[in-house]
């Protein structure tokens, strides 16, 4: 505990310190002083857990001081330390709400079993007070999510919390922050409880919520919450965006009810989205929505043509700047964020539609990002234009992996991708030059010189090394292997491996455990 002395005799004063002192070193005395209206200053400032004070003293006496202390809503724990004379006036006390008195002298036991006896009851107290807290911010994040409470949890955050107090505003508000470390949303909410602590006059929660990326705050004040969303955007929001390294959206709206706060929570949340039309120093509000604006957003027909040239060609100069002109072409007006994520959310379709006709090696790579899902999800313009932009990159990425393979045409690229897919069938070059519409004299050529081995060699090898995987990472039996890789015969399937390996199947398995 922190204790504050208030004696004017200074031996008296000393000796209750070092009592203090010896019955337990988490006891600690902050300050001292030998006279109430010392004693007063000292309380104000350094908030103790204890006060022990002399109830006669100049200036101001120990029973005044505590009156002083009350009347400024100052309650902190009192110990009255008095003289036999004394008690009848001491018991005055009582009606200021002091803890306990010290008569003099004054000894070990009786200071340790004063000290004791307050420790148990601000430890107890301590734990009250976060029970209740526990309590009010669960029923606060069910009515949020929507879940099912009695009447009496309502009645238990709605008087204990003041919130839905006669004449009081109450504010739902969202911070948003994105996907960030739980570490740093923890500082965020940390930080948005200091501030609102601050403000005067008005009664807030906090929490986090799994469904959320952010912070989800309600607050009830007397004045217009308004004022305080102007505070909260010019001192507040500035902070919070350098804690999480990133722009921050912030939405909020009135509630009338509390049993309406999942449907204001889901309204709100789903209003985000508008900062992909308002950008991000705008507080989004529901009277703000209402009187934007909008104006319909065009599909980008000529920046869409000019990405495919450029992504045929490889031109990665191109394709990016072209990227650049797409990424300010809808925030020239205020568009619906519904129409502008569907224009994103087209082009990358029509762009990755061409990529599977040209290269289904690269679709298949970019496919695994799952592009077009995080771009219909993306609340902000960073969001949006960083999953978009991956699409891009994935695309230079791809590139950058295969810049050391040769560069096929269309129809060799084509070909190998259908060997890639089918493998495991029976394929002849004369169904592939059937599909790509070209005879299949003229696609032999072709494979031949570009490739630099026939097709018949290089789906026998490419079969092989399949079946290579197959036989280190799977315990199949070898006729099983060759028929996953397009072989019915084994015998035969065994005599191109080991032609193409130098190895029997069998022996290529020890072959290998003996080099790794």
């Amino acid at each position: 505990m922190e204790i504050i002395v208030v004696e004017d005799e200074v031996k008296s004063r000393e000796g209750i310190i070092r009592l203090i002192n010896s019955i337990d070193q988490t006891h600690k005395v902050v300050a001292e002083a030998d006279n109430g209206y010392d004693g007063l200053k000292y309380v104000e400032t350094l908030k103790p857990d204890l006060i022990i004070c002399d109830i006669r003293m100049p200036k101001m006496d120990g029973l005044d001081m505590v009156y002083q202390l009350q009347k400024k809503g100052i309650h902190t724990k009192t110990v009255i330390i008095t003289g036999h004379a004394e008690f009848e006036y001491a018991k005055k006390g009582i009606y200021l709400g002091v803890e306990d008195y010290l008569l003099k002298p004054i000894t070990y036991d009786d200071m340790r079993k004063v000290l004791d006896k307050i420790k148990r009851k601000l430890d107890n107290e301590k734990k009250e007070k976060f029970r209740k807290e526990y309590m009010k911010k669960r029923i606060f994040e069910s009515l949020l999510l929507g879940d099912d409470i009695d009447q009496i949890e309502m009645q238990t955050l709605s008087s204990s919390s003041s919130l839905m107090r006669n004449k009081r505003n109450v504010a739902l508000s969202l911070i948003y922050t994105g996907d960030i470390e739980i570490s740093e949303s923890i500082k965020i909410e940390r930080s948005i409880s200091k501030f609102l602590k601050n403000l005067k006059g008005l009664q807030y929660y906090t929490t986090r919520l799994n469904s959320f990326n952010g912070i989800v705050f309600i607050v009830s004040c007397d004045q217009d919450f308004s004022q305080i969303a102007d505070n909260i955007k010019w001192n507040l929001i500035p902070h919070l965006e350098s804690l999480a390294e990133r722009k921050v959206i912030f939405a909020w709206t009135k509630v009338d009810d509390l049993s309406k706060l999942n449907y204001k929570f889901e309204e709100t949340k789903e209003s985000l989205k508008w900062s992909l039309a308002l950008g991000y120093n705008s507080v989004i509000t529901p009277s703000k929505l209402a009187n934007i604006k909008l104006k319909k957003l065009k599909y980008p027909y000529e920046i869409e043509k000019s990405m495919l040239i450029h992504i045929r060609n490889n031109d990665t100069t191109s394709l990016n700047y072209c990227l650049e002109v797409f990424l300010s072409y809808y925030k020239s007006e205020y568009y619906s964020p519904d129409q502008i994520i569907e224009v994103f959310h087209r082009l990358a379709f029509a762009i990755l539609n061409f990529i599977k006709e040209i290269d289904y090696n690269m679709f298949k790579y970019i496919t695994k990002k799952d592009i077009l899902q995080s771009i219909k999800t993306s609340v902000t313009r960073y969001e949006l234009e960083e999953n978009f932009s991956s699409l891009i990159n994935y695309i230079d990425e791809f590139n950058l992996k295969q810049k050391n393979n040769p560069v096929y045409s269309l129809l060799v690229r084509k070909s190998i991708n259908f060997i890639e897919e089918n493998y495991f069938n029976k394929i002849q070059l004369s169904d592939i030059a059937d599909q790509l519409n070209v005879t299949q004299e003229y696609l032999s050529y072709l494979f031949s010189k570009e490739v630099g081995q026939n097709f018949t060699t290089f789906l026998k090898e490419y079969r092989v090394n399949k079946a290579k995987e197959l036989l280190i990472e799977t315990d199949l039996k070898i006729y099983e292997i060759a028929e996953r890789v397009g072989y019915s015969d084994t015998k035969y399937f065994c005599r191109v491996f080991k032609e193409v390996t130098g190895f029997p199947t069998g022996e290529y398995i020890k072959v290998y455990h003996r080099r790794n």
